[in-house]
């Protein structure tokens, strides 16, 4: 430590604790008497450094009602659930998530809308970016993470282009063909 100045009989004192990464510490300072060695006093204080960001999972709701992680088949429909988890750094207290945000967008974006509960995203039909990040108390941010998916809320479109309406045939057996113009899988009934 270093002495910076006298004030009466007490001494001010600082000290600069450098490199040091995110835990727990305990800093002890005693004194003693310098002409006979005897201890004076002694102190310390329990202090904690957190600077690990917090860590945000994305999962979506499927149709039985749980949640899980985003698909890559397309949604009609997409609820999404940010969980935000705060890494503990130890005693005497945590830091812990402050806020999420998130975006959509047709490509990346920069995350403004604040989450706080499951939301469903009302959107048309096309390839989206979801792109999120949170923040703890002390100002620790997650790096933006962004995840694509595919909203099809569009009917599939079917046509039998063959045989043609109202045709006749002699062909045993018949054939019957036709085309849908939908990306998503498509069951065709007969």
């Amino acid at each position: 430590f270093n002495l910076a100045q006298q004030i009466g009989e007490d001494y001010y004192y600082e000290s600069t604790l450098s490199s040091l990464t995110s835990g727990t510490y305990i800093y002890d300072i005693f004194c003693t008497d310098t002409p006979n060695g005897n201890l004076m006093d002694s102190s310390a204080i329990t202090f904690t450094i957190d600077q690990a960001s917090p860590q945000t999972t994305l999962l979506a709701l499927l149709p039985n009602g749980t949640f899980a992680e985003i698909r890559q088949t397309p949604y009609s429909l997409l609820t999404i659930k940010l969980d935000c988890l705060d890494q503990v750094q130890g005693p005497p207290q945590e830091s812990g998530c402050a806020s999420t945000k998130y975006c959509t967008s047709y490509g990346e974006c920069e995350p403004y809308s604040f989450y706080n509960y499951p939301i469903t995203l009302s959107l048309e039909s096309g390839t989206y970016n979801l792109c999120y990040f949170s923040v703890d108390f002390l100002g620790n941010q997650e790096q933006n993470n962004c995840v694509q998916f595919s909203v099809d809320n569009t009917p599939p479109s079917l046509s039998i282009t063959s045989p043609v309406e109202m045709g006749l045939t002699s062909t045993s057996p018949y054939l019957v063909e036709g085309l849908w113009d939908d990306t998503s899988d498509v069951e065709i009934f007969v």
